[in-house]
């Protein structure tokens, strides 16, 4: 009932005056009741009542004067009940004597007050009391006078109602005569608060000269007595005597039906809130169909949307929260059961009706209220129906229904309206996570948004499965997957809403992206590839080269990116063949991702074995990262490269498959003078190159499986690189590193099992085959990536490349002794430098 600064200052004078009279009568009330003089009293009350008769009063300021008189009319029955306790006084000659005021608003307020005590007193039965007090106030139609009698009726009976427990129920009436009275009240209160709107009786507040102000100021008005019609169903619903039956017979369809029939816009969208926040929730289960049907038939102008998001919201929390846990306490377990079984028949009766109720108000509701009513409806399918992707499905295809017949008509999505469309797709990635790839209708509605958006969306999808750790072992889902985030792997414009790709293009509003929004949005694409696993390690590599295949049509700017969590995923891949395979088809070792798969299905059996056959080798997988990594990232990004190029070379070696490490350490050098070297020129970044030589020579410290000639091809040319650093500090620290690649080591080769009978592999060439990539001829004269010239070259300084590795002495002695000769010739040819000890 409060208002902001609004009020009238014509009506302070008023309610002044009306609060001085009061205050007066009030005393003479409490000295005539201390003399025992209750008629007396009673003329008083009269007085006092007759500033409820004021005119030009606001609701505010009638609610003011009510207050103070509601509280002495209190008093008044309290005192009147004692007396008649004491047999001081007779309650029925009273009550007959205030049926002879001359006004009827005086009139009937001393008779509910007396009327209440009557029915304390127990000498005539409640039941006909109540019944004569409510037909009596039918005598007011003046809108506020007669809301705040009946609202005074309601709360002076609240406790005196033949309720179940109470102690007037029996002689003093049913369950069934209280239910009557509250309902008969709240139907003339609610006729009463409709009628503000279409009569402006004499006495009406806020009138005014201009119709727009008196328009303005009714609804007002309305809006501040709203709630004494709603408390009456409040009352209703608190009724211990009120129960499941009661409410589907008795009171809803009287309600719903005083609903309709009001055609009032504000009265039906009060009144259906009030029927779904007041009652409970396990009523509306049992009368869902009446209370759906009714909703599609208010005026086009009630707000539906916030009627069915309400309805959807209570019924979602009360099935998780009673049905589906197990803990049901407003009714016995056979009803519990039966609403179980019938629990299936909630959701496609809840889409039914509002499927038919946004059809018919599309209109005149805007779009975002028809998409947040999907929205709340997605939400209540996917948490109430986990397992039912076809109700996630449905509500999908009838949002793509929707925006088709808006496009249609020339509507565009509005920012707010993307939002929700946004929250229609993260709903169900939420609830079920990749479950969403067998959803026919996602990527269509995906397509509604623009390349913004379904980047934005894309993110989204990705940190959802990352966040749940979901395996992605198919190409098939991977495909799919890649379908949903394809703007975030690769540009792509704005294409018509089909279930197709769009075709490749430059996406501008891609490419000119912040560095920072484009880094988090490409760090979680990387991301998915930790998930790219599967037990057998042929289905992993297909994953890995489906993947490849995606990533090389996303740009230079994304694979700087992309490219190196598959190649780390790639030796992760190896090194599994290496501790659970064993070639030639024979049984390998289960991982522990099988392991567990399989003990949820068989938990009694701890001894579990698979079998697969593979024909993929390492070798294979290191042609795969070399093809990856030499195709276009070593130009673009060669400091990255040269650190993947170690890795594959340090676990190479560990391996012993020396021909192939030494290839990457090849690879490393052309990828150092012929790409690193200018870049570096070209930036002025001086911590590239001795960074870069100071990661290679720690690395080329762990190698343990390299021949002699290949390990001094190695050591030579990085100490050349190291002596042509332009920093005289970075040139003797890294000369000092360098040295400890001149100590012998002890081999630590880690046991590789081999196939039967071992060949070349067509791919990774060996010394002696004369196709052999042209970077296997020693390192000193690999300057540069030039074919004619690289192929011209002979391999005659190789050395026994296929050999294992054993000689570490003469390694050690022959790599020193060209060390402290070079460093020696260097020092003497006039550089100056710090002599090293």
């Amino acid at each position: 009932m409060e208002r902001s600064k609004s009020s009238k200052p014509s009506n302070s004078p008023i309610l002044n005056n009306a609060k001085n009279v009061i205050y007066r009568l009030e005393g003479k009330i409490s000295r005539a009741i201390m003399e025992e003089e209750y008629g007396k009293a009673l003329s008083f009350a009269m007085c006092v009542l007759d500033q409820l008769r004021v005119k030009s009063l606001t609701s505010e300021a009638y609610y003011e004067v009510f207050t103070r008189i509601s509280d002495i009319l209190r008093r008044l029955e309290a005192r009147i009940f004692d007396a008649h306790k004491d047999k001081k006084v007779s309650i029925q000659e009273l009550y007959e004597h205030a049926q002879h005021a001359g006004t009827i608003v005086p009139r009937l307020y001393l008779l509910i007050t007396l009327g209440s005590v009557y029915i304390r007193c127990r000498e005539v039965p409640a039941r006909d009391i109540l019944f004569d007090l409510v037909e009596c106030c039918k005598g007011v139609q003046h809108p506020i006078r007669g809301l705040f009698l009946r609202s005074f009726l309601s709360q002076m009976t609240a406790e005196l109602l033949p309720d179940a427990k109470s102690p007037y129920h029996g002689d003093g009436g049913t369950v069934d005569d209280a239910v009557e009275f509250v309902l008969t009240n709240f139907i003339e209160m609610n006729r009463l608060w409709v009628r503000m709107n279409i009569q402006h009786s004499d006495g009406f507040p806020a009138q005014s000269s201009k119709q727009g102000e008196n328009t303005v100021s009714c609804e007002r008005d309305r809006e501040d007595l709203k709630q004494l019609v709603g408390s009456s169903l409040v009352r209703l619903s608190n009724m211990p005597g009120m129960d499941s039956n009661r409410y589907q017979e008795q009171v809803l369809p009287r309600v719903l039906e005083q609903c309709i029939n009001c055609q009032d816009i504000m009265a039906q969208g009060y009144l259906m809130g009030c029927i779904i926040n007041s009652f409970p929730d396990d009523f509306h289960l049992k009368s869902l169909e009446p209370l759906l049907s009714t909703i599609s038939k208010l005026k086009p102008q009630v707000n539906a949307n916030r009627i069915l998001v309400s309805l959807m919201k209570r019924l979602e929390r009360f099935l998780l929260r009673n049905v589906f846990k197990g803990s049901y306490s407003s009714e016995s377990q056979e009803g519990k059961e039966k609403h179980i079984e019938d629990r299936d028949s909630i959701f496609p009766l809840l889409h039914r009706h509002t499927a038919l109720v946004l059809h018919q108000k599309m209109a005149e509701l805007p779009l975002r209220d028809i998409l947040e009513t999907e929205a709340a409806l997605l939400t209540f399918g996917t948490r109430c129906y986990p397992e039912k992707l076809s109700y996630v499905d449905d509500v999908l295809r009838f949002t793509v229904q929707i925006l088709a017949v808006d496009e249609e008509r020339g509507g565009r999505l509005t920012q707010r309206a993307k939002g929700v469309v946004r929250r229609l797709l993260t709903i169900p990635l939420e609830a079920i996570g990749l479950k969403i790839l067998s959803l026919r209708h996602y990527h269509r509605l995906l397509m509604f948004l623009g390349p913004a958006g379904r980047r934005d969306t894309a993110v989204t999808i990705c940190a959802m499965v990352v966040k749940d750790n979901i395996p992605l072992d198919s190409v098939s889902k991977l495909d799919k997957l890649f379908t949903y985030i394809e703007p975030a792997v690769r540009d792509v414009k704005e294409d018509t809403h089909s279930e197709h790709r769009s075709a490749p293009t430059q996406d501008p509003s891609s490419t000119s992206l912040p560095d920072k929004k484009f880094d988090h949005e490409q760090e979680m694409v990387a991301r998915l590839m930790s998930l790219i696993r599967h037990p057998e390690p042929d289905v992993q590599f297909q994953l890995f080269q489906r993947l490849r295949a995606e990533l090389a049509k996303g740009g230079r700017r994304r694979l700087k990116h992309s490219i190196p969590p598959l190649v780390f995923g790639a030796l992760g891949l190896i090194e599994k063949i290496q501790r659970t395979t064993n070639f030639g088809g024979k049984k390998a070792s289960l991982t522990e991702e099988k392991l567990k798969e399989k003990k949820s299905e068989d938990s009694g059996n701890d001894s579990i074995s698979v079998t697969y056959t593979t024909k993929l080798k390492p070798q294979d997988i290191f042609v795969f990262i070399y093809q990856t990594l030499a195709s276009a990232y070593t130009n673009y990004y060669p400091e990255t490269a040269i650190r993947l190029y170690l890795k594959a070379a340090a676990l190479a070696d560990r391996l012993g498959m020396e021909a192939t490490a030494y290839e990457f350490v090849a690879q490393i050098f052309i990828a150092y003078e012929d790409d690193l070297i200018p870049l570096v020129s070209s930036t002025s970044d001086g911590e590239a190159l001795p960074q870069t030589l100071n990661l290679i020579i720690a690395t080329a410290t762990r190698f343990r499986n390299f021949s002699e000639g290949n390990w001094e091809a190695i050591v030579q040319r990085t100490s050349y690189h190291t002596a042509r650093l332009p920093q005289q500090h970075d040139k003797s620290v890294s000369i000092a590193k360098c040295s400890h690649l001149c100590w012998p080591s002890t081999p630590t080769l880690i046991p590789m099992p081999q196939p039967p009978n071992p060949t070349p592999s067509p791919n990774i060439p060996t010394q002696n085959d004369p196709a052999r990539i042209s970077t296997l001829v020693p390192i000193s004269q690999s300057g540069s990536r030039n074919a004619e010239k690289l192929a011209a070259s002979e391999p005659e300084d190789l050395g026994s490349v296929g050999s294992d590795g054993g000689g570490d002495e003469k390694r050690g002695k022959g790599v020193g002794f060209f060390f402290f000769f070079f460093f020696f010739i260097w020092v003497f040819l006039g550089d100056t430098c710090v002599w090293i000890c």
